[in-house]
């Protein structure tokens, strides 16, 4: 999943359902048969991720959640776990300013939270 996120990774539950359940979708979005399914209107979001800021004014990288779509998108590029990464990767000819811009506790979360992906692995029973 991770070589490939774009086949497998959603920014909503939806979406990833639509695609891999197709078969049972409703049950894949926690309904019952016969459930109205509206595809695509989970708001996406790069949850605790860091992603680089340049429209602020400045210049860090931020982990608000308010990533662009672009970055949540293809978050493999975009988004990171660690402050310091992000930093290093987009702010590097000032390293000491970007990694003090933050007032993140957490960076321990996978590359992919917030987003959903086939669990076939669990049960099978739809996206997590």
């Amino acid at each position: 999943m991770v070589q490939n996120p774009s086949n497998f990774i959603f920014s909503d539950k939806a979406s990833c359902c639509a695609e891999h359940y197709s078969w049972n979708e409703a049950s894949c979005l926690g309904g019952i048969g016969g459930t109205s399914i509206s595809h695509g209107t989970a708001t996406a979001s790069s949850g605790s991720k860091y992603y680089a800021d340049w429209t602020s004014g400045d210049e860090t990288c931020k982990n608000d959640g308010k990533a662009p779509e672009y970055m949540i998108n293809n978050a493999a590029t975009w988004l990171w776990d660690q402050l310091s990464e992000c930093c290093e990767k987009h702010f590097n000819y000032k390293l000491t300013e970007c990694r003090g811009s933050s007032t993140a506790t957490s960076a321990t979360a996978s590359p992919y939270a917030g987003f959903y992906y086939p669990d076939w692995a669990g049960d099978n029973k739809g996206c997590e």
